[in-house]
C-alpha cells in the first residue's frame, strides 16, 4: 500500500534519512518510534508527497507519489502534522471542512459528514468555537477529524492516514479514545501509518513498529517478533525492560533503575553555622 525504497533525504549537509526502505500493506497499522532527531517526522513529510527526497522513491497503491495530481493525491492521504495551530480566525467546522475541498460535495453531503467525523473524535461541542481558542488537545482531535472528512468520501480500503504524534497532547481519557478509534479504522481497512513516543501506546495497536536511529531503519517488524528490550534500550540509549501482561495482550516497556541519586552532602560555611545554631529571639 505504502512502499519507501532507499528513501534518503538531506537539509544542506545534514542527512536525515538514510536509504530507508519498507512496506506497509493495506490496511495496516504501523508505528514509527525512534529518539528525537530520528527523522520520524521528516519521514512522514516524505511519505505523504509534502517533501521531495534527495534520493529513493515512495509507491502509494502502486504508484509513484510524485506523479500523481494533487487532488488526486489529496483523496488518497490524509495527514496530520505535529503543529495543529491555525493562524486564522476559523470555526472548528470550518478547519474540518478543508478537508472536504477535493470533493466538491453539496452542503448537505459535507454537514453529513462533518458531524460524522466530529462525533468520532468527540469534537462535536467544539464545532461553533475558533480553533485559537481551544486547547493544544482539543486542536489536535479537530485536525484528526479534518484529516478523517478528507477520507470520509472514499474508500478507506485505498486510503492512508498519516499522522505525527497524534496523542502528544491528548489527556488519559482522550488517548484511550483515540487510540481505540485508530483499532477501529484499521478493521475497516484504512492504512495507519504514525509517529509516537509513547511506546506502550504505541506496541497496543501497532501491526508493525519501525524503529528509527539517526536517520537509519533499525527495525521493521511485527512488534511481537522483536527483542524489544535489546533494541529499544540500543535506540534510546537507556536500560528497557519488559514486562509481559498475559496472552494476546500488548507487553509493556518500563526503564530498569540502575541505581539512586548519590547526592555529595555539600560543608557548610562557617556563617552557616553561625545562623543555624541562632535562635529566632536573637534576631
Amino acid at each position: 500500500m505504502i512502499c519507501s525504497s532507499r528513501l534518503s533525504v538531506s537539509f544542506g549537509a545534514q542527512e536525515i534519512l538514510k536509504e530507508v526502505s519498507f512496506d506497509i500493506h493495506h490496511g495496516e497499522t504501523a508505528c514509527v518510534i525512534g529518539p528525537n532527531g530520528a527523522g520520524k517526522s521528516t519521514l512522514i513529510r516524505a511519505l505523504s508527497g509534502d517533501l521531495k527526497p534527495n534520493k529513493g522513491e515512495v509507491m502509494l497503491a502502486g504508484d509513484p507519489i510524485k506523479d500523481l495530481p494533487l487532488d488526486t493525491l489529496a483523496r488518497r492521504r490524509a495527514v496530520v502534522t505535529q503543529d495543529t495551530s491555525v493562524p486564522f480566525s476559523f470555526r472548528s467546522a470550518e478547519v474540518i471542512a478543508l478537508g472536504l475541498t477535493p470533493w466538491g460535495l453539496s452542503y448537505v453531503e459535507a454537514e453529513g459528514v462533518i458531524r460524522s467525523v466530529a462525533d468520532i473524535t468527540d469534537v462535536q461541542h467544539l464545532l461553533g468555537r475558533d480553533i485559537r481558542t481551544l486547547s493544544g488537545g482539543e486542536r489536535q482531535r479537530v485536525q484528526l477529524a479534518r484529516a478523517l472528512a478528507q477520507l470520509w468520501p472514499g474508500d478507506f480500503s485505498s486510503q492512508a492516514l498519516l499522522l505525527d504524534e497524534p496523542i502528544s497532547a491528548l489527556d488519559m481519557g482522550q488517548q484511550t479514545r483515540t487510540l481505540n478509534l485508530l483499532r477501529d479504522l484499521r478493521e475497516r481497512e484504512l492504512t495507519i501509518i504514525c509517529v509516537m513516543h509513547d511506546l506502550n501506546a504505541a506496541l497496543s495497536c501497532a501491526d508493525r513498529l519501525l524503529l528509527l536511529k539517526g536517520g537509519e531503519l533499525m527495525a521493521d517488524e511485527d512488534p511481537y517478533r522483536l527483542d524489544l528490550p535489546r533494541l529499544l534500550s540500543e535506540a534510546f540509549e537507556t536500560p528497557l525492560q519488559q514486562v509481559q501482561r498475559g496472552t494476546g495482550k500488548a507487553p509493556i516497556i518500563t526503564p530498569v533503575r540502575t541505581h539512586r541519586l548519590n547526592r555529595p552532602k555539600l560543608k557548610s560555611s562557617p556563617q552557616e553555622k553561625r545562623h543555624a545554631h541562632t535562635d529566632c529571639t536573637d534576631r
